[in-house]
């Protein structure tokens, strides 16, 4: 005699819940709300080979930079004329920064070349600090 009682409830209770989710309304999360601020970012979510090669980029840029470094105190000049000759920290850095942020920009606003992007921006960093480890062997 209790069964139907308690299934009464159950349902009564389900149908309850039901309509409460349905009446909230959802939270945007932070990163919602900031690119819809900014307004040109995609949105569109990263595939498993896109973080990759962003990741690889961030790597390959921060390699450059330490190989960079190590040539300049060994004596040797950096190649790039637009850093000059002997670069200041800061100038490195910035510059080291400035390619991925750069990249990441460009691949929110063009998503369908993210690939392409990425792996510009790895190439940008990885060829320069292997040419930079040939240089100081």
């Amino acid at each position: 005699a209790n069964l139907p009682k308690r299934n009464q409830y159950r349902e009564k209770l389900d149908l309850a819940l039901e309509v409460q989710e349905t009446n909230i309304p959802k939270e945007k999360s932070f990163y919602q709300k900031i690119r819809k601020e900014l307004g040109f970012f995609s949105g569109k979510p990263y595939t498993t080979e896109e973080a990759i090669l962003f990741g690889t980029c961030i790597a390959a840029q921060g390699a450059d930079y330490y190989s960079t470094k190590r040539n300049i105190k060994m004596g040797f000049e950096e190649s790039n004329p637009i850093l000059g000759k002997n670069p200041s920290d800061k100038t490195l850095i910035s510059f080291k920064i400035g390619i991925p942020l750069g990249s990441y920009v460009t691949g929110e606003h063009y998503p369908k070349y993210r690939k392409k992007i990425y792996g510009t921006c790895t190439a940008l960093g990885t060829i320069p600090a292997i040419l930079n480890f040939l240089k100081s062997r």
